[in-house]
């Protein structure tokens, strides 16, 4: 770029996108004040371009690393037996070998799992209603217990009560039923 006349640069620049053109102009370092306008300059505050975000965590099993950008939340879960996991929770769809939608069980128990790891703070915007959903409910002390002790106690309870503890949370009606 820094062989090329600006006036090249500017007759290329015209042809692509204002977004596109405020990309060029920056990396353009040389040609910077021929190819940034007026015009681009009000794009470029109109339409910010947002920075990613990336948070990573470690754990007994793996390494959870959470990227936000483009409107979208991708989680991907790195096992010690070397199977890398893709949770898309923006619509909610998980890669295993395909893309498939993830259920109330899928998200459930990924979450459940890892209840201790607070990756996702600050992270719900862009995140689909039942990812969120169910990350608040396993947040709960109830729903930390194990499956068995959850189910005992639910066994345990009358017929009110049963029905109350299942409008509570769409986990408990997941893991009762």
């Amino acid at each position: 770029m820094q062989s090329l006349p600006y006036e090249i640069l500017q007759h290329v620049a015209s042809s692509l996108l204002p977004r596109y053109q405020c990309r060029l102009a920056i990396t353009s370092r040389f040609c910077y004040r021929y190819l940034y306008t007026p015009l681009l300059a009000w794009h470029a505050l109109k339409h910010p371009i947002e920075i990613p975000k990336h948070k990573y965590k470690q754990y007994d099993g793996g390494l959870l690393s959470l990227i936000q950008a483009n409107k979208k939340i991708v989680l991907y879960e790195s096992r010690k037996t070397s199977r890398l996991i893709i949770f898309n929770l923006t619509t909610c769809r998980v890669f295993y070998n395909i893309w498939s939608p993830m259920n109330f069980g899928n998200i459930t128990s990924f979450f459940r799992d890892h209840a201790d790891v607070d990756i996702f703070n600050g992270c719900y915007r862009y995140m689909h209603i039942n990812c969120i959903t169910c990350y608040i409910d396993t947040k709960s002390p109830l729903l930390r217990l194990p499956i068995l002790i959850i189910y005992k106690i639910y066994s345990m309870l009358d017929k009110l009560h049963k029905k109350r503890l299942r409008h509570a949370s769409c986990c408990i009606r997941w893991i009762v039923n």
